[in-house]
């Protein structure tokens, strides 16, 4: 316990030193000092632009398209195809979904050679991007602002029943074709989730199911900060309120791209104590655009059913859990719902592990491939931690193998 309370305090000094860096003294010397010491310190000119400048500047051609929920959430979806072309209709359809508090820019600002959406796109695919509800990109509804409570009333129970199904439909719609989906961490244990429903839109559209770093149970997680989040109810600290925003993207972050420079190690620190991943982990030339194109942001009340899925009965997958009273009220019960896993069947799904990935662990792995059976048809591991798969050296190895499985 004394070894969590220094953990907790370690992570909290840095992210104040951090946030102080950026308000005060960091803040004003970067303001006279920032481009003399972006040319000694050789920080690319493109490292401030926002992801669809970025994107441009390399010339891929991009497509922008807002996708509108049944209960208001307005998604912001980034299509990306070869560079150099123009984006056309007939092309094999990817879709690619971030884990949790990232974004579509995840796929991107690796090294061009190195980043899986630009890989995809020149190998030929239509390469669709997601955004769920609540990220920087995707802030905006019908009739809620961010700025009320309201907004932020949600899990990724509601990206299962509402953000999939919407973009799955918008998706097939705009493009005629099959959609392969490739989820990373959250991203895939939605897409287990709404297949554990039978979503119509979903079944009717999907292609191939590409896991990385797949996530349905959290039984056996305690490596790192986020590990250990349960031991001493980390989630007090942030208040009682689920209704709020965290995890979310401030310009502030910028001023810390010196520091990013100079001692990558330091600067990455705050994400090392809170997965136990280590910079080995990551490219950490690009931890500048990591740092200016993340995090993605979501609801605190999303990171609670994370906390809960910690201590849920093995081998079950529930709704979030509101207690006994307002379960009843939500669920007709005072537990809450259960997604189905076992019910899933009839798709061709495909793991990619990475052996030295905590969160996503061989053994709660294990219990969900008994319940997948069949449905899986492959299996690799690679030498790649859970952040791997987006800002990795070698993220290579994986998304040839990806065009190998889509090609068949």
């Amino acid at each position: 316990m004394a070894l969590l309370r220094r953990t907790a305090t370690i992570t909290v000094l840095v992210l104040c030193v951090l946030s102080l860096a950026s308000s005060f003294s960091l803040k004003d010397f970067v303001k006279h000092r920032y481009h003399s010491l972006k040319d000694k310190l050789h920080i690319e000119d493109d490292v401030e632009l926002p992801l669809e400048d970025y994107i441009r500047r390399l010339n891929y051609p991009l497509e922008v398209h807002k996708i509108t929920t049944k209960d208001g959430y307005i998604l912001t979806y980034h299509r990306v195809q070869a560079r150099g072309g123009n984006i056309e209709t007939g092309k094999p359809v990817i879709f690619l979904q971030h884990g949790l508090i990232s974004s579509s820019d995840a796929w991107i600002v690796n090294r061009e050679e190195n980043a899986p959406a630009f890989v995809l796109a020149n190998a030929g695919y239509d390469v669709w991007l997601g955004n769920s509800r609540g990220n920087f990109h995707s802030k905006e509804h019908t009739f809620l602002n961010p700025k009320d409570q309201k907004f932020w009333d949600f899990t990724w129970d509601e990206m299962v029943k509402y953000d999939l199904p919407a973009a799955f439909q918008y998706i097939s719609y705009k493009t005629g074709r099959k959609i392969n989906y490739i989820g990373h961490s959250q991203g895939t244990l939605t897409m287990f989730a709404a297949l554990s429903h039978k979503t119509p839109e979903i079944e009717a559209s999907l292609e191939k199911f590409i896991a990385l770093a797949p996530i349905a149970f959290l039984h056996h997680l305690n490596h790192g900060l986020i590990g250990k989040i349960n031991s001493f109810k980390f989630l007090e600290v942030l208040g009682e309120n689920p209704l709020q925003e965290v995890y979310s993207y401030s310009k502030r972050y910028k001023s810390t791209l010196v520091l990013c420079k100079i001692s990558p190690s330091t600067c990455n620190i705050a994400t090392q104590l809170i997965t136990g991943e280590t910079t080995s982990c990551v490219d950490t030339s690009r931890l500048p655009y990591m740092r200016t194109h993340g995090p993605g942001g979501t609801s605190l009340k999303n990171v609670m059913h994370f906390e809960q899925m910690m201590h849920t009965p093995h081998k079950k997958l529930p709704m979030f859990d509101y207690g006994p009273e307002k379960n009843k009220e939500k669920y007709g019960s005072e537990t809450p719902y259960e997604y189905p896993l076992h019910k899933i069947s009839g798709v061709e799904i495909h793991f990619m592990q990475g052996d030295r990935d905590h969160l996503s662990n061989e053994k709660d792995l294990k219990e969900l491939k008994q319940i997948l059976g069949e449905n899986i048809k492959s299996e690799k591991i690679y030498n790649l931690c859970h952040s791997s798969f987006n800002y990795g050296h070698n993220t290579n190895d994986y998304v040839s193998d990806i065009i190998k499985i889509l090609s068949k």
